[in-house]
Order: structure tokens, then sequence, then C-alpha cells
């Protein structure tokens, strides 16, 4: 419903923040400052036409001239972008969670920096509805600290959103920032690809995550690539047969036919196999195991270089799909002298710690259990 006492604070809010007085928006209107007046006032509202023009005037939309909220309450952004999906939420300063938008995979790398950034501009909008003004949107996102595509996502960003403070790196941030202690912190992406890193201040290092090209274990993608081997192995007769190589052939048949058409999938698509490792695994199937017991092992030596290179003490924070395998998670936590913690808050929540932090707050405990709450009602 229209408010016209609602349109005249925005209209007033807009007219301050550009240094403007009520004259000066009154000759840029062709109307006399005592019409700017009564509108701000909300006695008298202005005439379609005019509200255009001080949408135009102010760069805002129209729905944001009319329905912004100017309840006093600073609304924030944060965006975890990932190869295969991207959430976007919109909060509060006290932690709780207003909207969600949930959106696909946003890798630069992947699709392109254009399509990130509009990708990114579209999720934003649907959450900001016409309504919202945030103060600050921070995205991290797979592929947006390595593609070299950043500077070119954020000018877009910046041109679409021009008086809010935007800041984008990679997801990794966001895993790091969900340990209570962010500027103290480590912390391990085990999904279709793999990595560790460190933050000791202003300072991000990182060790491992090169790529499926140069890693050697640890990720989906190499799981899912050694169940494929190992399917191959027993086809031309190098191995036997087991329950992994059974389950292989169950979804794609003949593997040694469909060589050609594997090399032409993504990597998330050679990840999707590492599913049938831990099912075989489960199921007894010693060359599942191994390759577990394997991959694990890679991902335990990372992080105890990492540990021993940056004199790194206290939780490592793991986040990716491999982690919500309890099997993995054991078999790495057996080989390493760090504890390994799943936090029981989403990446996206690293997201909007860190977009808080770099605009000068810091999240405390009561912002962090008010962000669960609002978030585990808002995603029933």
């Amino acid at each position: 419903m229209f408010d016209s006492k609602r349109l005249g604070s925005n209209i007033r809010k807009e007219r301050e923040r550009l240094g403007m007085t009520q004259a000066q928006l009154a000759e840029k209107l062709y109307v006399s400052f005592q019409a700017v007046s009564g509108w701000e006032r909300g006695v008298t509202p202005p005439e379609v036409e005019n509200i255009c023009k001080m949408a135009e005037i102010f760069g805002v939309s129209v729905d944001m001239l009319l329905f912004s909220r100017d309840d006093g309450v600073t609304y924030r952004i944060g965006i975890d972008g990932g190869g295969t999906k991207t959430e976007f939420l919109l909060f509060t300063e006290t932690g709780e969670v207003v909207r969600r938008v949930l959106a696909e995979g946003s890798n630069p790398n992947e699709i392109g920096p254009e399509a990130c950034a509009a990708l990114l501009c579209r999720g934003i909008d649907r959450l900001l509805g016409g309504v919202f003004r945030p103060r600050a949107i921070f995205a991290g996102i797979a592929g947006g600290a390595s593609s070299g595509a950043a500077p070119e996502i954020r000018k877009k960003l910046q041109k679409a959103y021009p008086n809010t403070a935007i800041e984008l790196d990679g997801d990794f941030i966001n895993i790091l920032s969900l340990s209570e202690d962010p500027m103290h912190s480590m912390g391990i992406i085990c999904g279709t690809g793999s990595n560790v890193f460190v933050r000791l201040g202003d300072k991000v290092d990182r060790i491992g995550g090169w790529g499926y090209l140069f890693d050697v274990g640890g990720s989906g993608f190499d799981i899912g690539s050694a169940a494929v081997r190992a399917a191959l192995s027993a086809r031309d007769g190098l191995s036997g047969e087991s329950r992994l190589t059974d389950l292989v052939k169950e979804r794609i048949g003949d593997v040694k036919a469909v060589l050609g058409s594997l090399y032409k999938e993504k990597i998330q698509y050679i990840a999707s196999f590492a599913p049938l490792v831990f099912q075989a695994a489960a199921e007894g199937d010693g060359k599942a195991q191994e390759i577990l017991q394997r991959n694990a092992g890679r991902m335990a030596e990372l992080i105890n270089t990492t540990l021993k290179k940056f004199n790194f003490s206290g939780k490592v924070i793991g986040g990716g799909g491999l982690m919500r395998e309890p099997a993995y998670h054991s078999l790495m936590q057996a080989q390493t002298k760090a504890e390994i913690v799943v936090p029981d808050l989403p990446p996206v929540y690293g997201a909007c710690a860190e977009c808080c932090l770099r605009t000068g707050v810091a999240p405390d405990k009561a912002f962090r259990a008010q962000f669960k709450k609002s978030y585990t009602e808002i995603t029933r």
C-alpha cells in the first residue's frame, strides 16, 4: 500500500544523502520548495512524473523511493557462490536473516566474468525487491580470487549499486570466517576441489588448491576419477572386479565405451562419482577404502604442512561436501594433530560475518546466535 509518509521520508533521506537543499531539488523539478517541503512531510504526495524524475536524480529505482524502509536498521548482504549453487542472504547488523535467495553456480572460471556479474546482480535484485538498501555487500565465490576477473565483476556490481560498499573474494574466505576468531583461522575445503587456507591478521595464504591438473589428491574430483580408473583397470584385466567397479558400471555401463564422452564433461561430473566410492567402502570394498585412505592422507598432509609452516594453533574449520562424510572426516582426523571441526552454520554465514568485518563490525556471540536462529527459521 502507498504510504505518503514513507515516500516523504525517503525523498528527504535521498536529498540529504546528495547534500541537496529543498530549493535545489525544487529547481531541478521546476516546482516550488514549498511543494518539496510538503512532499517530505507527507502532507501532499508528488505527481507520478515527479516521482520518476526524483528517482532518476537520486540514482535509485522508483520502487526504492516508494517502498524503501526508513526504519533505522542497517542491512547487509552476504553471498556464498560455488560451482553448482549460489546463496544470497540479506541480514541486519544484529545477525537477523531477513531474506534468502538461491541461484545456480557463479564460478567465473566456468561461466565467465560477465555471466557471473549478471547472476550476482539478479540475485541481489531479487533479495532487495525494490524495498531494502544495503550498506555493504560481500561475495565470497569460487574462483573469485584466482580467476583474475574479480576487479571486472566488482566494477559491474559497483555500477549497479553505486552507494553500497562492495567486496569480492574467493569462497575460502567464507570458510575462514566461520571461525569464532576469523582473523586467526585455518580452514579446509573438500569439495569438487580441495585446499587449505590460513588467515593470520591481514595475511591470507594457502597450501594446495592448484586445480585438477596439478593437485594430487584429496578432492571429490580425485576420488571420482579414481573410481573411473578402477573401472577401466578392471575392464582391461589389470585388476579384479569389485563392488566399486560394479557401481560404476551400473551408472554408466561399459566405461571404456563412454570414455570419449567423459573427457568432454566438466570436473563436477567426474566428482559426482565420489559417492560411489563412499558407498563401496561402507560395504567393505578394499579398493574403495584404499582410495579414501590415500586421499584423506593427502588432505592431512596439507593440514600438517600448514600447521608447521605458519605455526598455527587452533581448530581447523572443515568445509565442502566431502566434510559431510563422517568416514572421510575420521580418516583425516586420524592423521593430523589439529582438531578438524565441521561448524553448525552454513558457509554463507561466513560471507555475512566477513561483510561485517570489512565494514568495521566484529560479529559477536549474540550475532552468531541470532543468525543461527533466524536462518533455521527461514530455511525450514
